[in-house]
C-alpha cells in the first residue's frame, strides 16, 4: 500500500478556505500550490493525526479519487483565481467532488484508525 500523510495536503481550494489536495498517490508534486495567498486551516483537519508519527496507509479507491478530484479541479482552478468561474461551473465542481467523495467512502478499504483520520480532511470536501 502507498503512504501519506493526511494532514499535509487537503481539498480545500475549490472553496475559499484551502490548503491543496491529497497527493495521491503522486509523491513529487509539491505540497504547497503555486500561488502566494495563503490558505486556512480548518477545525476538521486540525483534529488529524498521524499513525504514531507515520504516515497513514491509503487504499487504492482513495489514491484513485483524489485525483480525480485534483484533475477536475486543475482544470476550473484559472478561472477560479480570477473570478471567471461562474455559478455553473462551481456547481458541476461540487457535484464532481461530491460524487469522487462518495465514491471513496463506499469502497474505502483502510483499517479504521486510517478511516477515522481521512473523515477529517473529507469533512471539508
Amino acid at each position: 500500500m502507498v503512504t501519506m500523510a493526511f494532514p499535509v495536503v487537503l481539498v480545500g481550494w475549490f472553496a475559499s478556505a484551502s490548503t491543496t489536495l491529497l497527493m495521491a498517490g503522486n509523491p513529487s508534486s509539491p505540497a504547497e500550490p503555486a500561488h502566494a495567498h495563503p490558505h486556512a486551516q480548518t477545525a476538521a483537519v486540525a483534529q488529524v493525526t498521524l499513525n504514531a508519527g507515520q504516515k497513514w496507509q491509503t487504499d487504492a479507491s482513495l489514491r484513485s479519487g483524489m485525483a480525480a478530484i485534483r484533475k477536475t479541479f486543475d482544470a476550473d482552478h484559472p478561472a477560479i483565481h480570477q473570478g471567471k468561474e461562474t455559478d455553473a461551473q462551481y456547481d458541476a465542481l461540487a457535484t464532481a467532488v461530491e460524487t469522487e467523495v462518495n465514491t471513496i467512502i463506499a469502497n474505502c478499504k483502510l483499517p479504521k484508525d486510517a478511516d477515522a483520520n481521512l473523515h477529517f480532511v473529507i469533512a471539508d470536501l
